[in-house]
């Protein structure tokens, strides 16, 4: 498995903060987080039928691709399962990746919702798959894995 690079890690871990925070008030809508230079950018991934699928997913990978002269670091983030062990778990997800890095990773955050409605981190974050680095010449001719969004 790749070594994360720190920055990528920082955004990362804001990027699922602040998808439990979203996940927590109902809003599963799926979004990327673009850094460039001083610039931050923040866009929410809506179909026009409200539909969450692998298509909108795809949507977002094709728009980080847009940045890949100018930006840092990307994180694509989206509520989904992660199966481990025979057991699926509610889990965010990141995929994301730093400028001049050869591989992307996806990151995923298994959560549960505790009695009172709020979710709550289980366990620690861990690095789920490897990807396609979606700044590199291959991104464009092969599509990434990912565990598929929640429905």
């Amino acid at each position: 498995m790749a070594t994360v690079d720190p920055g990528l890690q920082r955004w990362v871990n804001e990027a699922l903060d602040l998808g439990l925070g979203c996940f927590e008030d109902g809003d599963h809508t799926p979004f990327v987080i673009l850094i460039a230079g001083d610039e931050r950018h923040l866009m929410d991934l809506k179909s026009a039928d409200g539909t969450i699928s692998e298509e909108l997913l795809e949507a977002g990978r094709g728009l980080i691709r847009q940045f890949a002269e100018s930006g840092q670091y990307y994180v694509l983030v989206w509520d989904g399962y992660l199966t481990t062990a025979g057991k699926r778990q509610d889990a965010a997800f990141a995929e994301a990746g730093a400028a001049g890095k050869g591989s992307g990773l996806v990151f995923a955050q298994r959560y549960k919702q505790t009695k009172s409605g709020k979710l709550s981190k289980v366990d620690k974050q861990l690095v789920a798959a490897e990807v396609t680095h979606l700044w590199s010449d291959a991104s464009a001719e092969q599509p990434t894995a990912a565990d598929r969004p929640r429905d």
